[in-house]
């Protein structure tokens, strides 16, 4: 018998220590041109969500007090995940000195777009001594031209970067100019970039710390890319201007930078167990110690109160934005925002039973046991049909993004379930299971299998796919 529905109770996840974790973030490696004078940067990404604290980023490794009189550039990059206007959210970079907030740039709180808020010299402590203006776009708002203005609305998918100009005057306010997604191709320079996305005003920009604030917003956004330098050329894109020697491409001869956070919680090593990405973009691992979210930057433990988490298993993201938890002691539910709600497993399935936990191109949620396949449907499990009837043991799910779900057994071929039309794939050159070390699936369908010396791969769109061997330890 099916059993019925989620239950729970509302719980506050605390914000807890923050501790680092073991991740290697890669991004391609482009080299600065030796010219360039980078005084500090941060290339993240960070995500920044809105019940949490403001994140500071930097503090004192560069300063700017009142005796300041030379010109800092400051470049960051924004991936908002809100959607529509927000007038009461306060997003952005912050410039601080000692307690006092000088200038932000990004979103300012009574502004619909793209904005900045600063104090001027001598303006008493407090929200009423500081300003606000909207920013020039060269995207700007239908509404915003009827105005006569050229404010940009924060959209979800619509990334923007951010260059900041201060010339700092001593004992006086500082000229800031600011780009909204300027032009930083090869040979681009600040004298040639449009009027119509430059914003110039006088603030007091004096800073000792730097910080990452979103308040009152629907969702995070990100930050990445964070540097200050000397020049506007330092923050240009030289690569297409020197071009490689030769152009033939070289397979391996990638480059990565590799940023590491040492995994501990009080002074043990954690060893991930489950890793899920939820749609606003944290990294969700479980381990044999419980749940823990990293933004780029810190990894907390949420822990629920009364739910006791541990020993995960398992971790799904849905289309609702809900994680989905598999414990090895049978326990099985699910994190909305602030709600855990305790939800059954199919029938009478044991916790070893248990093999996938996933969800589809759809954000649907299947689950694998031993045999059998289910689909969640709101407020059951219902039994996928097997056509024919399979026995073979199952080793995990993976979603195929042209829709379906492909069941991995331990035995016979592999069988894309949930389709029309249905079709398998043979199985894997690596003849025995117990050396599948890990199973996934790429945007472009192809299927791939890690062991401990190989990186198989297989397209199912070839006429007679076949497993190649993508990758192999040497000898």
């Amino acid at each position: 018998m099916a059993q019925k529905g989620c239950t729970g109770a509302v719980w506050n996840p605390p914000l807890g220590p923050t501790w680092f974790v073991v991740l290697a973030l890669l991004t391609v490696c482009r080299p600065l041109p030796t010219e360039a004078a980078i005084l500090w940067s941060a290339s993240g990404p960070v995500l920044v969500g809105t019940h949490e604290e403001s994140l500071e980023i930097m503090t004192g490794a560069l300063r700017r007090d009142e005796d300041a009189a030379d010109t800092l550039y400051l470049r960051f990059h924004v991936s908002p995940l809100s959607e529509g206007p927000e007038q009461q959210a306060e997003i952005g970079l912050e410039l601080w000195q000692g307690h006092r907030p000088h200038l932000r740039i990004g979103k300012a709180r009574g502004a619909v777009g793209y904005s900045v808020s600063y104090q001027r010299r001598g303006a008493t402590e407090g929200a009423s001594a500081t300003e606000m203006r909207d920013l020039n776009s060269a995207r700007p708002e239908p509404e915003a031209l009827q105005q006569g203005l050229r404010f940009e609305m924060p959209r979800r998918g619509r990334a923007r970067t951010f260059v900041v100009k201060i010339q700092f005057i001593p004992d006086s306010d500082d000229l800031v100019t600011v780009w909204l997604d300027p032009d930083l191709g090869p040979g681009a320079n600040e004298l040639h970039q449009p009027d119509t996305l430059t914003t110039r005003f006088y603030a007091r920009a004096t800073f000792d710390r730097l910080l990452l604030r979103c308040e009152n917003s629907s969702a995070p956004w990100w930050f990445s890319d964070l540097a200050l330098a000397t020049a506007f050329t330092d923050f240009v894109d030289i690569s297409s201007a020197q071009p490689l020697a030769s152009a033939t491409p070289i397979p391996s001869g990638l480059a990565f930078d590799i940023d590491h956070w040492p995994l501990v919680h009080q002074d043990q090593p954690l060893s991930p167990s489950a890793l899920a990405v939820s749609p606003e973009g944290y990294l969700w691992l479980g381990s044999e110690e419980g749940l823990f979210r990293f933004d780029g930057r810190r990894l907390v433990r949420v822990q629920p109160e009364q739910v006791p988490l541990r020993a995960i298993r398992h971790l799904a993201a849905d289309s609702t934005g809900a994680l989905w938890i598999a414990t090895a002691e049978g326990k099985l539910g699910r994190l909305t925002r602030n709600l855990w709600q305790n939800c059954p497993l199919p029938l009478a399935s044991q916790p070893p039973s248990l093999r996938a936990l996933i969800t589809d191109r759809t954000g649907q949620l299947w689950l694998a046991t031993t045999t059998e396949v289910w689909l969640w449907q709101g407020t059951q499990w219902r039994p996928i049909p097997q056509t024919p009837p399979s026995t073979n043991e199952i080793v995990t799910l993976l979603p195929n993004p042209d829709g379906g779900i492909w069941r991995v057994s331990a035995q016979g071929p592999l069988e894309l379930l949930a389709a029309n039309p249905s079709r398998s794939l043979p199985r894997p050159s690596e003849p025995d299971p117990a050396r599948w070390l890990a199973w996934s699936t790429d945007a472009s369908g192809h299927l791939w299998l890690a062991t401990p010396d190989r990186v198989l791969q297989i397209n199912p769109k070839q006429d007679a796919p076949q497993w190649q061997t993508a990758w192999q330890a040497p000898t």
